[in-house]
């Protein structure tokens, strides 16, 4: 299982394995944001898109394959989480996207109400949909908060 596409995605290529995954794995996201941010917006939208949903497929089976529910090694999770809040917030100074890493962050990590109700659902879904509420949460509390920066 750990040469297989799934678990190298899932674990960014083994990163999940060191300490501190989550923030390793929304570090992973937010290269991925710059690497692609040449790209027209609905292009790089298409592209996180097809990217989420092979997460959710690969989590799902590293997850069965692991007996776990949510394996701490998976971090494709917090990629395409950090990845979304970049794509929608578009930072257009390094402060900025500070901000917004650190907003993300603090969401995944605390589970506020609703990133903890979808953390409960199952499978791959469940894996990732928690990363999803945070980053839609996070979203909003930079552009509430990120005109002050």
């Amino acid at each position: 299982m750990e040469k297989s596409v799934e678990y190298l995605w899932s674990t960014c290529m083994g990163l999940g394995k060191y300490p501190a995954p989550g923030t390793i794995g929304s570090i992973v996201g937010a290269v991925l944001y710059l690497f692609f941010s040449f790209l027209p917006f609905t292009l790089h939208l298409i592209l996180w898109l097809l990217v989420l949903s092979y997460t959710v497929i690969a989590a799902a089976k590293v997850s069965h394959h692991l007996n776990l529910i949510d394996p701490q090694q998976v971090i494709s999770d917090e990629v395409v989480g950090m990845w979304l809040v970049l794509l929608i917030v578009s930072p257009a100074h390094v402060s900025a996207g500070v901000f917004a890493f650190i907003l993300f962050r603090v969401f995944d990590i605390t589970k506020p109400g609703p990133v903890a109700k979808a953390e409960k659902l199952s499978g791959g879904v469940g894996i990732v949909a928690d990363d999803i509420v945070a980053a839609i949460i996070s979203i909003v509390f930079f552009f509430i908060f990120g005109a002050v920066l």
